[in-house]
């Protein structure tokens, strides 16, 4: 609510403060929030900054500029201006929710206005009269326009209201399909964490994708095993399902998801396999006739993360076919010759209009006998341009107009070019333009990629030529050296970064101390600018808050300028970061020579810096002319200010380029031009005569353009003579992968991009062979001759008495695929049997066939033989009861060791004790070999067996120190996790499998946060767990079992 001083209440010229104030009751922020109210800490570098007009940034409506905090009824001035914006026009000062007295503000915007609405129908929904329909909250926009019709759309009403009130239409699309997002959610494995829930999962998505989101579900365990993992999602109203939507946000190359759809009935239903992408939603198909509430997805790793669901009906849901439909009334001024024109549609087509007539449509949402607020106006008059009829009118604003009302392809709804993205003619063809080889004019000062390092007209940039660290974190494996001269053009900022590209300290302890790099440039100058290059921002997964770093400027003796220390913060969406050398004019100026940079963090790191200084304009060399001499801008030095003494120049030279010179006078001036495939260094394009030799405030020379070394897929690149502008590079593929085409070379082209190869590497299957169909037969016969490429899918079917390993009987058909690294995947077919005889039989009972189907087991009691057999259903027809003889004896007395302890009530043939480890961080897991128990199974009891010995052996127990679940995969290495026991810390301890340098939150953890994986590439052994996939890999070198 708002508290009003009762004084003022309804008082003359305080009206406006109450409808500010509600204003922000309802959703709105101030009209300077993009500017004025920017995140202390993040200062300039906060991302809600807003430069132009934007309905993602600032006050989120982009029909208010950009402004800052203003009481006058007026444009700011532009001595007001902060973090670069100083020109204000047509700023919304006398806006509601500005800064300006009640005589100066009159209105809300049209933006703010539809903003306001939905903040009532969807945050107040509790407190609002539920009966009136919700209004549409945007004006309607016109979609193609002739000489005699225009064709109009709205937005759907968001919120309830109407017929929208009831939850059950709420949810009724209009083809009577039932939408609906879980409403619960339960999981095999209830975590212990905050995050990774169940609850994750419900409701819309809200997770990042790609990322393994504490928004989002995830198993909390370190193995899946078969049928072990799995997420169940719970739907307010039961449906027969058309289709599932699943948003999978985290799962590994390979990994899978089974889907399991529950009937309401009790019955069987279901089941889908799919694979998925992080990058996208899966959307899966279902066939059938029963009702269904709740969807089991069964994981097959610990890795995936689910961050919502959506299950959608067939159509004409029998609850959607009583809802009543959502109708429209279209009211237009002049006004239709029916009047009005009621629809069901969301669009209009009006045929009534004239040429030069102003026509203004409004649109009301009719709910039984209700009719909601109309929207708000959309005015037109026919003939005129509007924004979607493919023609850029700058009267409009535009910026572009293709056609059509469509956000993401270049140019927006609202005809703005989105950033990225380059458009041109009319009708407006856009284009994604960074990285496509060709620099064109109006990328040249924000490009680099494709045009080089900009140097704005009339400044000089200087790149880093020395380099110095705190001897503390200087090291020859990671040399700060990367950070001399240009970065590379094609180096990314993020998370992790390329140690050739990039400095940071190779001690990777989180809470290292103050890191320091002086970078100094060639020549002393008066900055106006410094130029920072990240590779990265010292961001991660677990600590994504911004970090900062300190700048100080070195003078050429090498003391700090007190007067010019700063600290800012770092984001790769600021790469890279300028810092702007305010000058105090009160202050002598002083030279820079270079620059101090001071972090605590070890994962940010620097590729590069420049000083900048303005070409013209140097008062210490001015103040240091003696008399006689004059401070010639062109050269940044002093000169004779008489002309008696000075000489010609020799003719200018320069190798790899030409000179365009206007003589070889005193004065006279030489402009560069490389040739095709070099460019100027630094920039630096003209040279001076001056007193008989060529001169300029910096290097001129043209170097080659640098194409980086190339990555081919699948294949091994060597650059035996550079990379640069006519160099040739080869490559060979890697196995398995082989050669497709011919030629092999690659050629640095002048545009700085490498030609396109003519060939490629691949990676093919062998025919799948006979041997790998262990008590199987092959169904897809084209797999069986020819190359098969990666992914290729070969359906087999088990013999009669087989099934599909960790599948139930039932299960007799899979599939092997075409791996990536040539070798074929898939199920083995085991013979049927039934579930193991319970643990207190065991060594009572001998069996015919072990448990296959058909064994019979017998167990002698005296003067009794019980016999039980294997039917073919997989189950026992019958079960052992334990010989009274042998009921009441005990089992050997148990002693606890020095690192377990038995709980045992009784020693009986039956009786159980209890196992635990002494110490809160240890586990009892099981040894041993017996085929009963797996190896690194948690056992809680041991039994007392009709054998007289308990199982598992005490002496097959052993305490395993419990894992720190939070930080497997979280891409530090951590030595108590890094153990088979706890799957190698996810990886996060070998390069090859956490996919950069391997960080360490102690410096101290040499031992145990080595690469100790056995299947990391380091240790010789395919990175890849194939374990996870629950598949066998068939080895053309190794035959197979057929007993198995």
């Amino acid at each position: 609510g708002t508290v009003v001083h009762p004084e003022i209440f309804g008082m003359p010229g305080k009206t406006e403060g109450l409808v500010h104030e509600i204003g922000h009751n309802l959703g709105l922020w101030h009209v300077h929030h993009g500017l004025s109210e920017l995140d202390r800490e993040l200062a300039c570098n906060d991302p809600c900054k807003e430069i132009k007009p934007s309905m993602t940034l600032g006050d989120m409506c982009s029909d208010t500029n950009p402004t800052v905090a203003n009481h006058k009824c007026r444009d700011p001035d532009p001595t007001e201006g902060v973090c670069g914006v100083n020109t204000f026009k047509n700023t919304p000062y006398n806006n509601y929710m500005s800064y300006a007295n009640d005589a100066c503000t009159d209105h809300f915007s049209p933006q703010q206005i539809a903003r306001m609405h939905c903040y009532l129908d969807l945050v107040y929904q509790p407190l609002r009269e539920m009966k009136t329909p919700a209004s549409i909250p945007l004006a309607p926009r016109i979609i193609s326009a002739d000489l005699d019709s225009i064709h109009i759309a709205w937005l759907e009403p968001l919120g309830a209201g109407g017929l929208r009130s009831d939850p059950v239409c709420g949810a009724c699309e209009r083809d009577r399909r039932m939408r609906q997002y879980a409403s619960g959610a339960t999981s095999s494995y209830s975590t212990t964490l905050e995050f990774w829930k169940a609850e994750e999962a419900t409701g819309p998505p809200d997770a990042e994708p790609c990322e393994m989101s504490v928004k989002a579900w995830m198993p909390d365990t370190l193995k899946c095993r078969t049928n072990d993992c799995w997420l169940e999602l719970q739907f307010p109203f039961p449906v027969i399902p058309h289709r599932l939507v699943l948003w999978v946000v985290h799962i590994d190359a390979g990994e899978f998801l089974d889907v399991l759809f529950v009937p309401d009935d009790g019955t069987s239903g279901p089941s889908v396999r799919v694979t998925a992408n992080c990058d996208i939603m899966t959307t899966l198909r279902v066939n059938t006739n029963k009702v269904v509430s709740k969807v089991r997805v069964f994981v097959s790793s610990p890795s995936v993360a689910i961050d919502a669901g959506e299950l959608i009906s067939q159509p004409d849901h029998p609850d959607c076919l009583l809802c009543k439909t959502t109708k429209y009334k279209i009211i237009r001024d002049p006004p239709l010759r029916s009047g009005f024109v009621v629809t069901a549609d969301t669009e209009f087509n009006d045929g009534e209009l004239e040429l030069g007539t102003t026509y203004a449509y409004r649109v009301q949402v009719m709910s039984e006998n209700r009719y909601s607020e109309l929207s708000p106006e959309l005015v037109y008059i026919h003939g005129d341009p509007f924004c979607g009829d493919g023609r850029v009118d700058s009267i409009l604003g535009e910026e572009c107009d293709d056609k059509n009302a469509r956000d993401g392809d270049g140019c927006s709804i609202d005809c703005s070019v989105e950033k990225g993205y380059h458009c041109k003619g009319s009708q407006s063809l856009c284009y994604r333009h960074k990285g496509d080889g060709v620099c064109e004019t109006f990328e040249l000062d924000a490009n680099e990629k494709d045009c080089g390092f900009y140097t704005p007209k009339g400044y000089i940039d200087q790149w880093a030529s020395e380099v110095e660290v705190n001897p503390q974190y200087a090291d020859t494996k990671c040399p700060e050296t990367v950070t001399l001269g240009e970065p590379s053009r094609y180096q990314k900022c993020g998370m992790t970064f390329e140690s050739k590209e990039a400095w940071a300290p190779c001690k990777t302890d989180a809470n290292i101390g103050d890191v320091w790099i002086t970078l100094s440039v060639p020549r002393p100058v008066v900055a106006v600018a410094v130029i920072v290059y990240l590779g990265s921002d010292g961001k991660s997964d677990f600590s994504p808050e911004a970090k900062s770093i300190y700048v100080d400027l070195i003078d050429p003796e090498g003391n700090i300028i007190k007067e010019h220390q700063t600290e800012r913060f770092v984001d790769c969406k600021e790469n890279p970061l300028v810092i702007p050398i305010a000058k105090d004019l009160s202050i002598k100026f002083v030279l820079t020579k270079g620059v101090r940079i001071r972090f605590s963090y070890f994962n940010i790191s620097i590729s590069g810096l420049k000083v900048r200084s303005s070409n013209a304009l140097n008062p210490v060399m001015i103040s240091s002319c003696r008399d006689q001499e004059l401070y010639d801008p062109r050269t940044g030095r002093c000169v004779p200010s008489t002309c008696s003494s000075h000489s010609n120049c020799d003719d200018f030279m320069i190798k790899y380029g030409v000179a365009d010179c206007s003589g070889n006078h005193d004065g006279a001036v030489c402009k560069i031009t490389c040739n095709d495939g070099y460019f100027v260094q630094g920039g630096n394009n003209e040279a001076v005569c001056s007193q008989g030799k060529w001169q300029s405030s910096g290097p001129h020379h043209c170097s080659p353009m640098d194409c980086r070394k190339p990555s081919i897929p699948l294949a091994t690149v060597s650059c035996p003579d550079g990379t640069t502008f006519g160099k040739e590079c080869n490559f060979k593929c890697d196995q398995p992968a082989v050669l497709r085409g011919t030629g092999t070379t690659l050629t640095c082209l002048a545009n700085g991009t490498w030609s396109v190869p003519k060939t490629f590497c691949l990676v093919v299957c062998d025919p799948l062979p006979v041997y790998a169909l262990v008590q199987a037969e092959l169904r897809t016969l084209s797999c069986s001759s020819g190359e098969q490429l990666v992914g290729q899918h070969c359906r087999i079917r088990c013999l009669e008495g087989y099934h599909i390993e960790e599948e139930s009987m039932k299960k007799k058909t899979s599939k092997f695929v075409c791996g990536l690294d040539g070798y074929w995947y898939g199920p083995r077919c085991i013979r049927n049997s039934c579930p193991l005889v319970p643990m207190v039989f065991s060594g009572a009972y001998t069996c015919t066939d072990g448990l296959f189907v058909g064994s019979i087991c017998t167990m002698n009691c005296p003067g009794n033989i019980q016999i039980i057999k294997c039917d073919p259903d997989g189950d026992w027809d019958g079960a052992f009861d334990l010989c009274p003889a042998v009921a009441f004896l005990n089992c050997p007395q148990i002693s606890s060791r020095s690192d377990l302890i038995f709980s045992c009530d009784s020693h009986r043939v039956g009786s159980t004790c209890g196992v635990r480890c002494k110490g809160y961080d240890s586990l009892p897991t099981y040894d041993g070999t017996d085929f009963s128990i797996d190896a690194g199974d948690k056992v809680d009891a041991i039994t007392c067996t009709a054998s007289l010995s308990w199982l598992p052996a005490p002496s097959d127990i052993v305490c395993e120190r419990t894992c720190v679940k939070g930080a497997i995969g979280d891409k530090f290495c951590d030595g108590i996790n890094n153990r088979e026991f706890c799957d190698w810390d996810g990886g996060d301890c070998c390069p090859s499998t956490s996919g950069a340098r391997v960080i360490s939150l102690d410096d101290s953890c040499t031992t145990d946060c080595k690469c100790k994986d056995p299947m990391a590439i380091e240790n010789k052994r395919r990175r890849r767990r194939h374990d996870k996939l629950k598949f066998i890999r068939i080895n053309l070198d190794k035959d197979i079992d057929s007993n198995e």
